[in-house]
């Protein structure tokens, strides 16, 4: 057994966390980190010892995973390797204080995530939409952006950006008629 799981193992034990087998997890094929994530990856306590766990291909896999629990990722939002805040920052259980510490680092990778963000806190939608021309087209794009926020992208000084905001704001106000 390598140092870093017993390492792993023991901090979830300090912590009064129930493990299941992250001893093994180094030596499993990555195809299998999949149903083994699936059934365990929602559990608190399993979560937060992959989070801390020294294998770049656990942490990179549970920052993916749209079952992690989000304690775990709000750890993992602080993690210095880019992929793995990349992957925090596209993840739909991101907590929306993780979201803005990532928006924080001013990365383009990680604000194109979070620009389609599904549930985005509609503040950082409006200060994403102000970083670059790309970023806000992605802001336009995501179907939680306030019809406020994108009322103001009306006005963007690229055409494209504010035609594609216009027809949003058009195709919701038509959906909103559709549905009353």
């Amino acid at each position: 057994m390598k140092v870093e799981q017993l390492d792993c193992e023991r901090m979830a034990a300090a912590k009064g966390m129930r493990v299941p087998a992250l001893k093994n997890i180094r030596a499993m094929p990555y195809e299998q980190l999949e149903p083994f994530f699936d059934k365990h990856l929602h559990k608190k306590s399993f979560a937060q010892a992959c989070a801390a766990h020294s294998d770049l291909r656990v942490l990179l896999k549970t920052a993916e995973h749209p079952g992690t629990h989000p304690d775990a990722l709000s750890a993992l939002a602080k993690h210095e390797d880019i992929e793995v805040l990349r992957r925090v920052a596209g993840n739909p259980n991101t907590p929306s204080d993780a979201q803005r510490e990532l928006f924080e680092l001013q990365d383009d990778d990680i604000n194109i995530e979070l620009a389609q963000h599904p549930k985005g806190p509609p503040d950082l939608l409006e200060k994403l939409a102000g970083v670059n021309p790309y970023i806000a087209k992605k802001v336009v794009e995501n179907p939680a952006t306030p019809i406020a926020v994108l009322r103001k992208l009306e006005g963007h000084k690229e055409w494209y950006i504010s035609n594609a905001a216009r027809e949003a704001v058009e195709k919701r106000e038509a959906e909103a008629k559709t549905r009353a």
